[in-house]
């Protein structure tokens, strides 16, 4: 079945004419998936979700893979990749003529085919991030129901208590929640003005699929498109709007103002990981010798001596220096994330 779902098509109707040999059978197996599809999931007519494909792949630009669909009443196949920020559209074409039993050529078959577009109406929603919202995959409601029986735990009891319509009450079955409310509901993260940063250790190993190739984020609540809220991670090249991210990559963070002698400001980095040594930072050592002779004659032997005749010094050779050595404490790297929209 998923063979033939990568070339959907309907089967054509002409009263009281059979098709011809064979055709027929592809036409009914064919349309049958695709009621059952449409019967399993539930979808009407203005409904609109990913059946297979259409991933989201980083890049520049980002862009995803082909795949198929549902919408408004039909399902099409997308063939080709495309470009985030465009819809898809449905393209529906009667094609490959045959003759039937009277001789007449027909086309047998309708090709329900789609194309990206910048136009949005009566089209798909515009492509943007993972779609995940949009896909009837059952691994993907799995991943959904997993994550709520976790956040039901973590509630207990208080998850069906405080139903009410006041202040810091869950709000009763009649009400119902905007985004901005789910958003705020949802929204745990604090401070969240523009400059506020957080620190994750990515315990899981897939913080960083939250974020563009550039490192600018993709996936609420990183990014918000309800509110525009924009959180980036801090590599020194991630851009939103005018503002580009701050490069903390092995850097630690001081307090603004001034500590003694040194004024530290906000925006302007200080000092450095390695320092080489160089030779007017060694200080120079001296030993004062004294000898005296221990027998006469031209070769005579000199030892160390404890009087007080003529002493000398003798600089210690100073070297060269060394590689450079670091000078950072034990550490652990995290992540870094800063709002910038």
């Amino acid at each position: 079945m998923a063979s033939i779902l990568q070339f959907p098509f309907t089967r054509t109707y002409y009263p009281g004419i059979d098709n011809p040999f064979y055709i027929q059978d592809v036409e009914v197996a064919n349309q049958g998936m695709q009621d059952g599809i449409i019967a399993i999931t539930g979808m009407t007519n203005t409904d609109f979700a990913i059946i297979s494909g259409l991933n989201y792949v980083l890049g520049t630009p980002n862009s995803y893979t082909a795949g198929t669909f549902f919408l408004n009443g039909v399902i099409y196949a997308m063939q080709s990749t495309f470009n985030e920020g465009l819809y898809l559209t449905g393209v529906i074409t009667p094609t490959l003529s045959e003759p039937f039993d009277d001789t007449v050529s027909r086309t047998i078959y309708t090709e329900n085919l789609a194309a990206s577009t910048s136009t949005s109406t009566g089209n798909s929603p515009l492509f943007s991030g993972n779609m995940n919202a949009y896909r009837i995959g059952l691994k993907y409601f799995q991943g959904i129901i997993a994550s709520l029986q976790t956040t039901q735990s973590a509630l207990g009891s208080t998850a069906f208590t405080n139903l009410g319509t006041g202040t810091g009450q869950v709000l009763t079955a009649d009400q119902t929640y905007t985004q901005a409310q789910v958003n705020a509901l949802l929204l745990t993260r604090a401070p969240s003005t523009i400059g506020s940063m957080v620190e994750i250790y990515d315990v899981l190993g897939t913080f960083a699929a939250n974020f563009n190739g550039a490192g600018v984020g993709i996936i609420y609540p990183w990014y918000n498109s309800a509110t525009g809220e924009t959180w980036a991670l801090t590599n020194g090249t991630a851009v939103v709007g005018s503002l580009t991210a701050p490069n903390f990559a092995g850097i630690v963070t001081i307090g603004q103002g001034v500590n003694g002698s040194n004024t530290y400001n906000s925006k302007i980095p200080y000092g450095a990981n390695t320092y080489t040594l160089a030779a007017t930072d060694i200080p120079e050592l001296q030993t004062n010798n004294v000898f005296s002779a221990s027998s006469g004659g031209t070769n005579a032997a000199y030892q160390k001596s404890n009087t007080s005749n003529t002493q000398g010094s003798e600089n210690v050779n100073q070297g060269t220096p060394n590689n450079p050595i670091s000078l950072m404490q034990s550490s652990i790297a995290i992540y870094k994330v800063i709002r910038l929209a």
